[in-house]
């Protein structure tokens, strides 16, 4: 059975990427289906899902919180509470997903199933300038404000991987797979990750075992 996660930074194409993998491979990619349940899970609109399925309740958070409640406002752990209930949902989306073959996108996916023999991790990394760059001319935003955008990004989805399951989203021996995107292109990208799910390269291979941090494609 055949599982590949993804997990990437912004600014890079990873939801163009999984949906050429899913294509390629004939794999339904759980993406979209993730924000569905915490909708679902919360009672929420779609937007609010899905900043709520991204939300990491901080320690500096929960301490204020508690404080918060101390001082006689116990609705202030809301939004902790509801963070913890739209993990639950997530988690329960992936890994009803993983009985069957399919591309999930994000969402810890690689830690939440480190240990399925037949999941393929991959990580797509490149540049914070580089990613900026791409993220300005895309969206038509000044540069510096993609920059901060990219800065705060990297330092939520850290954070989010760090809370949740208790590991560094930056540690290449989390994956199979660790791909430079600057150095190619997507379709290119997409046959580096098919050929490693579909030939064996990370079947029953634990994660780091395989690892590979790929740095070489067309200029």
């Amino acid at each position: 059975m055949v599982i590949v996660t993804i997990s990437w930074q912004l600014g890079i194409d990873g939801e163009r990427v999984g949906a050429m993998v899913g294509e390629r491979l004939a794999l339904p990619v759980v993406d979209a289906q993730v924000v569905d349940a915490v909708m679902h899970a919360l009672r929420i609109g779609r937007a609010d899902a899905a900043d709520m399925e991204r939300f990491v309740p901080t320690w500096g958070a929960n301490l204020a919180v508690a404080l918060l409640a101390t001082a006689g406002m116990p609705a202030a752990r809301a939004d902790v509470i509801r963070a913890e209930c739209a993990h639950t949902a997530v988690e329960a989306v992936i890994r009803e997903a993983a009985r069957h073959p399919c591309v999930i996108m994000g969402r810890g996916g690689f830690a939440l199933l480190a240990d399925h023999p037949g999941a393929c991790h991959v990580r797509l990394t490149a540049p914070a300038g580089w990613r900026a760059a791409r993220l300005a001319a895309t969206e038509c935003l000044p540069l510096e404000r993609a920059e901060r955008r990219i800065e705060s990004d990297d330092r939520n989805r850290a954070a989010f991987v760090r809370h949740y399951h208790h590991r560094r989203i930056d540690d290449p021996g989390n994956f199979h797979l660790v791909l430079a995107a600057e150095r190619f292109r997507p379709d290119e990208l997409v046959d580096v990750i098919a050929a490693a799910a579909t030939h064996g390269h990370a079947q029953g291979v634990p994660a780091g075992v395989a690892s590979a941090a790929v740095a070489s494609s067309s200029p």
